[in-house]
């Protein structure tokens, strides 16, 4: 009996040191990749390292191109390092990208602001229906249980949209890059079992109607060609005289009943969040008082 508590132990200590062996290693690669990535600003910022007669403006197209492309990378190998801690692995770890969750790449906390998420201003066109039930599920606690639960399906649904992007993405002629259009097309049927609108609200078709179209003009200064943006006065959808008094209309509407009701709901959750936090003072006060005792 003492012979195999001896051998747990060793084994534990033998686990711990491995641990902190792999740590040190993570650290140092972290390290040169960090170190790798300076050389490489350090590189697009040297003199030297400028072509010939390189104008002003072609040496600050050229640096906003460097850190265009050092962000790039960094984005690509968040992506690859989440995809292997969720199961995708590589060449060398093949894993599996399913349903089988071995590691849960969404938090509590994602999952808590998801569920709870509502609007923090009011918006033209917004249905007060759908108002009401956002600031609704805001306000209603989700228990540790019903989040762990909800991760779960929730991860499990991610997995599989992303899955069916990947291949749509792989077997079409196009672009190899998920665009705005494929989830779209793909989160459509959807709809139909969401309570609140998501392709086309009435919201963002306001938004649409107000918000005017840019267009990028070359223009020719003493410093050499220079792209602007200017607003032009078309909208991007397009906007008739009976949706300019329609919306006129919303934005009265709007500010008597959604404004009011978010102005009542947010006074409440701050009379909650003030009597808990009065009730964790006075119980903090009163154990401290027991201990001095």
């Amino acid at each position: 009996m003492a012979g195999t508590t001896s051998s747990k132990k060793q084994k534990k200590v033998t686990n711990k040191k491995e641990k902190e062996h792999q740590t040190q290693i993570n650290v140092a690669d972290t390290e040169s990749e960090d170190d790798g990535l300076e050389e490489t600003i350090e590189q697009f910022n040297d003199e030297e390292a400028a072509p010939a007669g390189e104008t002003d403006v072609a040496k600050e197209r050229r640096l906003k191109m460097a850190r265009k492309n050092n962000r790039k990378n960094a984005r690509q190998r968040c992506y690859r390092a989440w995809a292997k801690k969720s199961g995708a692995g590589d060449a060398e770890t093949p894993g599996e990208f399913g349903n089988d969750i071995l590691s849960n790449t969404l938090s509590i906390s994602d999952i808590n602001r998801m569920a709870t998420w509502a609007p923090e201003c009011v918006e033209i066109g917004s249905s007060l229906d759908e108002f009401k039930l956002m600031l609704g599920q805001r306000d209603e606690r989700l228990g540790k249980s019903a989040a762990h639960v909800l991760r779960v399906n929730v991860e499990g649904l991610a997995r599989n949209i992303v899955l069916e992007l990947t291949g749509r993405c792989l077997e079409s002629n196009g672009p190899q890059t998920i665009s705005p259009a494929h989830v779209r097309s793909l989160l459509r049927p959807y709809e139909k079992a969401l309570e609140v609108s998501s392709i086309a609200p009435d919201g963002l078709v306001r938004f649409g109607q107000m918000k005017k179209k840019t267009n990028i003009v070359r223009k020719m200064t003493p410093n050499g060609i220079v792209n602007s943006v200017e607003e032009t006065e078309q909208s991007i959808l397009p906007m008739k005289d009976v949706d300019e008094e329609e919306i006129v209309a919303e934005r009265k509407f709007a500010k008597a009943n959604h404004l009011k009701l978010l102005k009542e709901l947010d006074k409440d959750r701050e009379d909650r969040r003030s009597a808990k936090k009065s009730t964790r003072e006075a119980a903090k006060q009163a154990n401290t008082a027991g201990t001095t005792a």
